[in-house]
């Protein structure tokens, strides 16, 4: 049997983010934070909705900002929001954390350990070509022999190489 459901909605009184602070103990963060910002008239947050889908937005076009200026490994999981809303002013006093970066611990395997974010240069870029359809013979005796394991954390480990550097071109070289 088929049913037909109707679903009737009523959304109630819609809090507005009032006051913004930000919580970060990374002075490169809090920099970059503020350069952003200050693409705007006005916080990007400040008098809008108190709302999910924005604060997500925001997460990730500040997250998107960050990696773009630099700051390697930052991610939208780096911030997170507390809010205190108030209902006879239907306001929202928003807090948005931007915390370090955890990664593994080299002592000890099965602990995260906190990275401050630094700006962070690429100079050279190396592309390790990683398919194994078309080698012959026993790709994993072939590692083995080298001293390596085929895996190297979740990638596969490769034996070819390309490099790129940047190279400076001025234009009397060009002619």
């Amino acid at each position: 049997k088929k049913a037909v459901v109707n679903y009737s909605v009523q959304t109630g009184p819609i809090f507005t983010i009032d006051t913004i602070r930000v919580l970060c103990k990374n002075t490169v963060v809090s920099e970059n934070f503020n350069n952003y910002i200050k693409k705007f008239e006005e916080h990007p947050l400040k008098g809008n909705p108190f709302d999910t889908d924005l604060l997500d937005d925001f997460r990730s076009d500040l997250a998107r900002y960050m990696r773009d200026n630099a700051l390697y490994g930052f991610s939208s999981s780096h911030i997170t929001f507390e809010a205190d809303t108030t209902y006879k002013t239907m306001t929202a006093n928003l807090i948005i954390i931007i915390s370090d970066r955890m990664v593994r611990s080299t002592v000890n395997r099965d602990s995260l350990i906190a990275i401050k974010h630094q700006n962070t240069l690429i100079d050279h870029v190396y592309f390790h070509i990683a398919d194994t359809t078309y080698y012959k013979g026993n790709f994993k005796r072939a590692m083995n022999l080298l001293g390596r394991d085929v895996m190297d954390g979740q990638f596969l480990r490769t034996t070819d190489t390309f490099r790129y550097e940047e190279v400076m071109l001025r234009k009397k070289n060009l002619l």
